[in-house]
């Protein structure tokens, strides 16, 4: 385009055609015409000067995928997000917790859903990154798991055997991890021994090929694949906070914060109708998009408890940064107070109940392991990986 048009000024706001996702700046900004101007699509007819076009914010949503993300999933099949007061971005990302960040970062992202272990440990880390709000209340928990012996190729599980353990990337499995090794004195299982993969399906061909020991793994789909017998459950990790926070970038909240409120009310008013389930409608949505049983579907649903609030508990803040610290993966020096790490302009802090307060000891509030497996625990016991008097009959409370 070689036409004469004036230098625009900065607060010149771009206009959004709902039809075509098309941008301009009105005319009347631009000082002159454009003599190549955009050529929307055949199917759209926007006119970017007409008097009812309205400047809308572009709001960029992500993070890590899963089942947990149905509700807004099932909005966006059923277009149900054109009625919001902004353009909302569903921008695809890895189910990567550093990668969710770099985008962030790079301005790819406005706000984020992450686990709650990954953002306060990359808030209080001193990035530009806040919490502002809960997006699944519902405690994650984690299973250690072993191929069923029937129909294996594998052996059955020997705890002296020092194989390799599966787990997927993040730091919430390597919390986990930790855990279990120090406390249950598992420490074969360390680092070295340890191997990351993202998909359940190449950590079930691991394990019938006898190339995976054990596998540390997301509780719901671990109990799936217990009850069609293909694993068998050894213990299962809780860790004792809201599983998914919501998170925004500085910026973001700094010129978008009206829309990050409008998309969290929606997002709630979503979830609860979602959780309803009128005709079976969610069950069926969560069958069919991620490929399980009805019945799978609606124990899983029955399971979580999304909340999408604007506010967050600093007892649950307070009590991941202390595990974080207490094994490692978080310097002792960073983030002395939970409340630094929220976005306290859109967000409510919940204070600390008088209990959390009384508990000094982090060992009596950063998670619990359950032993459910007999065998496992007589099979570690003779190779003296720990003693039944460590386990406190069948639970270690950390």
């Amino acid at each position: 385009c070689k036409c004469n048009v004036a230098p625009q000024p900065p607060h010149a706001a771009l206009v959004h055609c709902d039809g075509c996702g098309l941008s301009s700046r009105p005319s009347s900004l631009m000082g002159a015409s454009c003599a190549a101007p955009a050529v929307a699509p055949a199917a759209c007819e926007c006119k970017f000067d007409s008097p009812g076009m309205q400047v809308r914010t572009r709001l960029r949503v992500g993070g890590l995928s899963g089942w947990f993300v149905a509700p807004l999933q099932h909005a966006i099949r059923k277009d149900l997000v054109n009625d919001l007061p902004m353009n909302l971005h569903w921008v695809t990302c890895p189910s990567d917790a550093d990668a969710i960040m770099s985008m962030l970062s790079a301005g790819l992202l406005d706000i984020a859903w992450m686990c709650t272990e990954d953002a306060v440990a990359f808030a209080a880390a001193g990035s530009a990154l806040r919490i502002c709000g809960t997006f699944v209340e519902t405690p994650q928990g984690l299973g250690l798991y072993s191929s069923s012996s029937a129909g294996s190729k594998a052996a059955a599980f020997d705890p002296s055997c020092h194989g390799l353990m599966a787990m997927p990337p993040g730091l919430r499995s390597r919390l986990a991890a930790t855990m279990m090794c120090q406390q249950l004195g598992l420490t074969h299982f360390g680092p070295e021994r340890q191997c990351l993969m993202a998909s359940w399906r190449r950590v079930q061909d691991g394990l019938n090929a006898g190339k995976l020991q054990v596998a540390l793994w997301d509780a719901n789909i671990g109990r799936c694949m217990v009850d069609v017998g293909e694993w068998d459950r050894l213990l299962e990790v809780d860790l004792p906070w809201p599983s998914i926070l919501i998170v925004a970038t500085r910026d973001a909240l700094h010129s978008k914060a009206n829309a990050i409120q409008h998309f969290m009310r929606f997002a709630a008013a979503r979830c609860e109708k979602f959780s309803a389930n009128v005709g079976g409608e969610a069950v069926s949505f969560i069958s069919d998009t991620y490929a399980c049983r009805r019945a799978e579907a609606a124990a899983m649903l029955a399971d979580v408890q999304w909340s999408c609030e604007l506010e967050v508990s600093q007892q649950a803040i307070a009590a991941a940064l202390d595990a974080l610290r207490a094994w490692g993966l978080l310097q002792e020096d960073r983030c002395k107070d939970a409340a630094h790490l929220v976005a306290r302009e859109i967000c409510s802090i919940l204070p600390c109940t008088p209990s959390y307060d009384e508990a000094s000891e982090i060992a009596e509030r950063a998670g619990v392991v359950r032993c459910l497996d007999e065998r496992f625990v007589e099979a570690a016991q003779a190779d003296d990986l720990f003693s039944i008097d460590d386990l406190a009959v069948a639970d270690v409370a950390f």
